[in-house]
């Protein structure tokens, strides 16, 4: 579940960062409106990644995950059918979209290592990474492809598929296995993949020194 999330992360953030300037322009924003456009769907998760994260510690983290799912299919259909009708609503939906989306990473691999002993977590989170990044190959090829065959609003609509097609594969993994004891998970981790390494060998230290005392 978690390796999947973490490829599906990958494309979707590809996706976002690749083809968002692209999708922009195609519906006629001026260079500054592209900024603005980019600016808003990214400094959204930072506000939503921790609340996210905390909330995901005290739960079932793969409910978390599906809800997350729900709501950026929602805004990406939302904004795939009205986003080109109006610049503030356009702005609205892909913050939401985008603060909402960009914490699946982190969730992903928090629920990786709910599953690892912190000596597993450095090699795993590298794993991560790498899974992560041929996602973000394959993203903006297919978002790319949906948007030469239907225009623009695919690129949302794409997008939605691809994180609904995960909220429907988290549901099922939801029914063929427990979930971990609230005792038993690791501390969520507020990453992105290029800091995601980094983060791993401070928790790792932290829960070496924690035994050591």
């Amino acid at each position: 579940m978690g390796v999947v999330g973490v490829v599906v992360s990958g494309m979707l953030t590809g996706a976002l960062f690749s083809m968002g300037p692209v999708y922009a322009r195609l519906i006629g924003f001026a260079a500054p409106d592209v900024a603005a456009f980019m600016g808003v769907s990214v400094f959204a998760a930072v506000l939503t990644q921790l609340p996210i994260g905390r909330f995901s510690d005290r739960t079932d983290r793969r409910s978390v995950l599906i809800a997350v799912c729900i709501l950026a299919a929602l805004f990406a259909a939302l904004a795939a059918m009205f986003g080109a009708s109006s610049r503030a609503v356009l702005f609205v939906l892909a913050a939401a979209f985008g603060g909402i989306v960009l914490t699946l990473y982190s969730l992903s691999l928090s629920h990786i290592n709910d599953h690892l002993q912190p000596s597993q977590m450095v090699s795993a989170s590298a794993s991560a990474i790498l899974m992560n990044g041929a996602g973000a190959t394959v993203g903006p090829i297919v978002i790319a492809v949906s948007m030469n065959a239907f225009g623009p609003p695919a690129y949302f609509a794409g997008m939605a598929a691809l994180v609904g097609a995960l909220g429907l594969y988290t549901l099922w993994r939801k029914t063929r296995r427990p979930s971990v004891p609230e005792e038993q998970k690791a501390p969520f981790v507020s990453a992105q993949p290029q800091a995601a390494s980094g983060q791993m060998v401070a928790e790792v230290a932290a829960a070496g020194a924690e035994e050591r005392t």
